[in-house]
C-alpha cells in the first residue's frame, strides 16, 4: 500500500543536534516521571518552510510535554548538498531557516526556550529567516551562542543533518520515525501518543500512558492465495495498517477457505489480495478518518483499495494443474494465450511496453537509434511498441490523460501502416512528446491523413488489444521491455537495453560493442 501522507518532496537530511541532544529534557517545563523503561525516540525529518511540517510541530511539542523524560524528540532537516553548499526545496530562506533552528537548539538553555523559539518562528513561517533574531530574543535563547552558531558551525550541522537523512531515506516533509521505525499513521498528538504507548510501552510504565484509553479493536480479513505467491502477499500491507489502527486484529484467509470465497462473493471482490474490514473500522475515529477515502462500503464490510491483479477463478498458466476444471491445463487453456509462460520464443524481437507521454519511456525509444546502429550487421532487431493503460466503462484511459491515449493510437497506426518507417516517427515524437504538433513527424512515406483515418477507424480497437496484452502480462511500469517474447527487463540506456537483449540473443556482434550508460 502506498504511503498515505501529504509530503513536500526532496531528498537528503539530519538530526537536530549533532550531539543528539535535540530532545534534552526541560525539568522546569516537563513533569518528572520515574520508570526503568528507556525513553522513546521520536525523529522528525522536515523542511523549515514546508507547510505540512509546520502543521505537525504543535503536536510534536505537545507529545514532548505530555511524555516528559520518557520521550526524546530529535528534529531533523531535509535537503541536498549542491556544489559544496546546502540547498533546500524552498530556496535560500529555507536553508537559513534550517540553520537557525539547529542553532536555536544549541543556544536554548532547555526545551522550554527551544519550543518557545519554534512557536515564534512558525507563527509567521513565511517570514523565515527574517524573524530569527527577534524570536531568539523573545524565547530567551543565549544570544551569543545563537549568533556564533549562525556564523560558524550552523552549516556543518546542516550538512551532517542531510547526510543522516540519506541514511534513513527520509525524502518527504514531514517524515516520522519512532524508535527507528518509520511511522505512517495519523499525525495528531493523540494518535501518536496511543501508538507510542501501544507499541513501545505496552506495560504502561510511562505515567502518561495510563491516562489514555485503549485503542478499539479493528478486524480486517486479508484474503490471499497460496497459488499466487509474492504477488498476493499481505504482510507489508498489514504492517502499514498496524501503524494506523493500533487495535488491528488481522485475520489471514486463503481463497480455498469457504469463508473467504463467501466474503468475496458478497462484497463483489474478484481479485487478490483483498482486505475486508468489518464495521469495527469506524470505531477508530483517527484511523478511519485517515483511511476513509481508500475504503469502499460493500455489504457489511469495507473493502480497501489496493493493487490486486490475481484472479483466483482463472487458470494459473504455469502450475501444471487444471485450475478451472475444464480439462485444459496451463497453456492449453485459451485464457493463458497471453501469459508470459505460454508465449513462443521470438528471436531478435524487442517489445517495448510504454506510455507515450512518459519521459522515461521516450528516453528508451531514443536509445533504440543507438541499439539499431550497434546491431546493424546482425539479424535486424524487430522492435514492436505496446501501450499500457486501462478500460473503464468502455472508455480507454491512460495515466497522462486523453492526449496520451490519442498519441498511443497514432503510434500504433504508424506501426501498422508504415512498419519500416515507424521508428523514425517514434523517435521524432520522443524528442518533443508533449507537443501536439504530431504531423511534423509524419515525414517521407508517412502520410498524416492516412494516420488520422486509421486512428478514427481502428485506433480504439488496436489500443484496447494492447491494453489487454499488457494487463495479461501484469505489466504496469513504463518502460518495460521483453526480449525474444520471454525475457522481461527494464532500462532506458543503450547499455542496459543491450545487456538484456544479449542475454536472450548471445553471441551477436552488437553484444560486444561499447554503448553509453
Amino acid at each position: 500500500m502506498k504511503h498515505i501522507v501529504a509530503i513536500c518532496i526532496l531528498a537528503c537530511l539530519m538530526p537536530l543536534s549533532a550531539a543528539g541532544t535535540a530532545g534534552s529534557t526541560d525539568t522546569q517545563n516537563r513533569q518528572k516521571q520515574t520508570s526503568s523503561s528507556p525513553p522513546v525516540e521520536l525523529d522528525l525529518y522536515m523542511m523549515s518552510q514546508c507547510p505540512f511540517a509546520i502543521k505537525a510541530l504543535p503536536d510534536i511539542k505537545k507529545l514532548s510535554e505530555d511524555f516528559g523524560d520518557h520521550l526524546k524528540v530529535n528534529i531533523n532537516y531535509i535537503g541536498q548538498i549542491q556544489k559544496g553548499k546546502p540547498a533546500s526545496m524552498h530556496g535560500e530562506n529555507e536553508v537559513q531557516g534550517n540553520i537557525d533552528q539547529l542553532c536555536a537548539r544549541v543556544a536554548a538553555p532547555s526545551d522550554k526556550e527551544f519550543w518557545a523559539y519554534m512557536d515564534c518562528v512558525i507563527a509567521e513561517w513565511r517570514d523565515i529567516p527574517a524573524n530569527d533574531v527577534s524570536c531568539a530574543e523573545s524565547a530567551g535563547l543565549t544570544m551569543k551562542n545563537f549568533k556564533n552558531c549562525q556564523k560558524g558551525k550552523g552549516k556543518k550541522l546542516l550538512k551532517k543533518s542531510f547526510q543522516t537523512a540519506i541514511k534513513v531515506e527520509a525524502t518527504g516533509s514531514p517524515t516520522f520515525f519512532i524508535n527507528g521505525e518509520k511511522y505512517a499513521g495519523n499525525r495528531s498528538s493523540q494518535a501518536m501518543a496511543r501508538h507510542i504507548c501501544a507499541k513501545h510501552n505496552p506495560d504502561r510504565s510511562f505515567e502518561f500512558c495510563n491516562t489514555l484509553t485503549l485503542p478499539p479493536e479493528v478486524t480486517v480479513y486479508a484474503i490471499t492465495d497460496t497459488r499466487c505467491g509474492s504477488e498476493c502477499s499481505v504482510e507489508r500491507q498489514i504492517t502499514s495498517l498496524n501503524d494506523i489502527f493500533l487495535g488491528l486484529k488481522p485475520q489471514v484467509l486463503d481463497w480455498s477457505n469457504p469463508q473467504a470465497k463467501q466474503m468475496m462473493k458478497t462484497t463483489g471482490t474478484d481479485k487478490l489480495p483483498a482486505f475486508l474490514f468489518t464495521e469495527s473500522v469506524t470505531t477508530d475515529e483517527a484511523g478511519y478518518d485517515q483511511m476513509q477515502r481508500w475504503l469502499t462500503k460493500a455489504g457489511s464490510y469495507y473493502t480497501l483499495k489496493v493493487k490486486a491483479t490475481f484472479d483466483p477463478n482463472a487458470e494459473i498458466c504455469d502450475n501444471q494443474k487444471d485450475d478451472t476444471g475444464n480439462g485444459k491445463v496451463d497453456c492449453n487453456d485459451e485464457s493463458c494465450s497471453q501469459h508470459m509462460a505460454c508465449r513462443s520464443d521470438r528471436p531478435n524481437q524487442l517489445e517495448l511496453f510504454m506510455m507515450s507521454q512518459c519521459p522515461y519511456a521516450n528516453k528508451a525509444v531514443l536509445a533504440m537509434k543507438t541499439i539499431n546502429k550497434a546491431f546493424k550487421k546482425d539479424p535486424d532487431i524487430q522492435l514492436k511498441l505496446h501501450f499500457i493503460g486501462s478500460e473503464v466503462d468502455g472508455e480507454l484511459r491512460s495515466m497522462h490523460g486523453e492526449s496520451e491515449v490519442e498519441e498511443d493510437m497514432r503510434l500504433l497506426c504508424v506501426q501498422k501502416e508504415y512498419p519500416d518507417d515507424f521508428l523514425n516517427y517514434a523517435t521524432c515524437r520522443a524528442k518533443n512528446f508533449k507537443n501536439d504538433k504530431w504531423k511534423k513527424c509524419a515525414k517521407g512515406k508517412i502520410k498524416g491523413a492516412s494516420i488520422a483515418s486509421c486512428v478514427q477507424n481502428e485506433g480504439e480497437n488496436l489500443l484496447r488489444a494492447d491494453f489487454k496484452q499488457a494487463d495479461a502480462l501484469g505489466i504496469t511500469a513504463s518502460p518495460t521491455w521483453i526480449a525474444n517474447g520471454r525475457h522481461q527487463f527494464s532500462g532506458i540506456t543503450p547499455k542496459k537495453i543491450q545487456e538484456n537483449y544479449c542475454i536472450a540473443n548471445p553471441g551477436q556482434q552488437g553484444c560486444s560493442k561499447s554503448l553509453p550508460d
